[in-house]
Parts: C-alpha cells; sequence; structure tokens
C-alpha cells in the first residue's frame, strides 16, 4: 500500500522530454548552421575580390618595377595583366613641398 503511494503516474511525460530535447537540438542546429552559413558566404567574398584584385596588383607590380629601373620614367602607363589592360596613372602629392611623394591610381583601361 504504502508502495503504491510513493510510485508516481509517470504517463505522458516521456512524449514530453522527447518534443523537448528534439526542439532543442533544432534550434542548436539552426544556430550553428546560420554562423556556418555566412562565415562561408563571408570567405567566398573574400576569395573572390582576391582573384579579381590579382590582375591588378600585377599591373601595379609592373609600374613599381619600372619605376626601379627608370625612375625618370613618371606619368600613366597601361599595362596588361591577366587578360585585362590597366592604366597606372602617377601624379605628385599636392600637399608634398619636397616632391618625393607620389600617388599611383591604377583603373581599367576602356
Amino acid at each position: 500500500m504504502i508502495s503504491k503511494l510513493l510510485r508516481r503516474d509517470r504517463r505522458g511525460s516521456s512524449l514530453t522530454v522527447v518534443l523537448l530535447f528534439l526542439t532543442v537540438l533544432f534550434s542548436m542546429w539552426a544556430a550553428v548552421h546560420r554562423g556556418t552559413a555566412s562565415l562561408i558566404l563571408a570567405q567566398t567574398a573574400i576569395v573572390k575580390h582576391d582573384d579579381r584584385d590579382a590582375s591588378l596588383m600585377n599591373a601595379l607590380a609592373q609600374r613599381l618595377w619600372d619605376l626601379e629601373n627608370d625612375p625618370s620614367n613618371k606619368g600613366d602607363k597601361s599595362y596588361s595583366a591577366g587578360g585585362k589592360s590597366y592604366v597606372v596613372t602617377m601624379r605628385p602629392v599636392p600637399a608634398d613641398s619636397t616632391g618625393k611623394q607620389w600617388t599611383l591610381h591604377v583603373s581599367p583601361a576602356d
């Protein structure tokens, strides 16, 4: 008689526990999936940006190489890198009174 009083009726609680577990599991999976998806998207954008800038950086490197070989060669010059043509523009910095500072601007050739 006492054992019957101490024992509780547990019918129906297992379904509640399973549903609660599944809810927590799916919410954690969704949070991880969202974070991972945004991380992959960001890394893909970085890689594509680096690929686009590779030929531009090659044209800039060619211009710097030309300046090392012939420092008097200043002004605009066209270069072809990565199947694209670029114009590298070299201009003096206006605020520099010594005339030793220059800016280089790379733009696609039209």
